[in-house]
């Protein structure tokens, strides 16, 4: 703490006194650099004269950065926070995800949560009524519910959050909450299952969550999917790769390194896929890569020689990025969409034009209260 406090009026102090002196030096050697006609009066024009530029500090965020994650401190809190042992944490830009677990759940917290609760069982009914055989929402748990006693003190979660309340109140038989499994396995297991530099979970932590998604939905009495076993599925030594999304918040994705596990899926046939642009049609890709990051716009995934001949919708976020091979694993045909994309109406026309065997929504638990889980089916 104390070479913290140290470090934050170091920082300061170098603010004040340093940052107006090199910026005011850098834009007088521009104005000679670029143009010797130049005059006094047209530097005293400028913004820098003017004192608009003097703490721009710009130039100096990636040293900045680096200085800050050494002792601890975040440069910019709101977009991530700075844990135990380089650990890195989205901070309340995100869905206000840091501040969400901190307090207990509020009033309006809970009619959200209310409503959400009414509408997804609305939802089910209505979309039962149009031929869908299984409706599932998963829960992505924050990498903070998973490793929490690698978050700063004061940002410790208390019991009775948001989404805590959140998974008491929903329909346990629709929600999928993933946070068992991979507290299980994150004790089981000498792999981590989240990056330590970026938000999400890695190729182990997806297959943790396809396992578990697959249990229940067995557990639930449906059996007419095919899912993928330990024997499919075949993880490699482990790897060093450059720091993640957080890590560039930083501007040291290629100083920080974090670890990967990559993934080989193996069902006894070659498996590829196709990338079809659902609105217009026309084959965008053919690969044998079956990962796909999430899309704004509909993307239906073919893959043929999956273990199931039939149809999913698949509204995601960037944590199905790391399933996504696992899925196209397991049905021949995926139609997937950012959820934030998909207005009620674009739910509903997707739904009555694709005509889907199964719905799946996967949702990283800081969205889970978003307005999108807020709206009502069609009446």
């Amino acid at each position: 703490m104390k070479r913290s406090v140290i470090a934050f009026f170091f920082i300061t102090g170098f603010a004040i006194m340093v940052v107006p002196a090199l910026n005011f030096s850098l834009a007088t050697l521009n104005v000679v650099k670029y143009s010797k006609k130049e005059t006094s009066a047209t530097l005293k024009e400028s913004k820098m004269w003017q004192g608009k530029g003097f703490y721009n500090i710009d130039f100096l965020m990636p040293w900045l950065g680096k200085i800050g994650y050494y002792f601890g401190i975040s440069i910019s809190p709101k977009q991530f926070v700075i844990g135990r042992e380089g650990w890195l944490f989205l901070g309340d830009a995100y869905a206000k995800s840091i501040t969400v677990k901190r307090i207990s759940a509020t009033k309006d917290n809970l009619v959200k949560i209310n409503r959400i609760a009414v509408n997804t069982t609305s939802w089910w009914l209505w979309l039962k009524k149009n031929g869908v055989k299984l409706y599932r929402i998963q829960l992505a748990s924050d990498k903070s519910t998973i490793y929490p006693e690698y978050l700063p003190q004061w940002a410790k979660p208390v019991a009775d959050h948001a989404t805590n309340k959140l998974r008491e109140r929903v329909n346990p038989a629709i929600y999928i909450d993933n946070k068992a499994a991979l507290l299980e396995a994150k004790s089981q297991y000498g792999k981590s299952l989240y990056y330590r530099t970026d938000s999400h979970w890695n190729s182990f932590g997806a297959w943790i969550a396809y396992l578990d998604l697959a249990e229940t939905i067995r557990k639930s009495g449906f059996l007419g999917i095919q899912w993928l076993t330990p024997n499919h599925v075949r993880f490699m030594d482990r790897r060093d790769i450059p720091g993640g999304d957080i890590a560039g918040f930083l501007w040291m994705k290629d100083i920080l390194s974090d670890i990967e596990v990559p993934m080989k899926i193996d069902i006894g046939r070659p498996l590829f896929v196709e990338h079809i642009n659902f609105q217009t049609k026309k084959s965008m890709a053919r690969t044998n890569n079956l990962i796909l990051k999430e899309s704004p716009k509909p993307i239906l995934v073919k893959s043929p020689n999956a273990l199931n001949k039939a149809r999913l919708l698949w509204l995601r976020d960037s944590f199905g990025t790391k399933i996504s091979p696992l899925m196209a694993a397991t049905f021949s045909e995926i139609l997937q969409l950012h959820y934030n994309k998909a207005t009620s109406e674009i739910f509903s026309q997707m739904v009555l034009t694709f005509k889907p065997d199964y719905i799946i929504i996967t949702s990283v638990e800081r969205n889970s209260l978003s307005d999108w889980f807020q709206q009502p089916p069609p009446e």
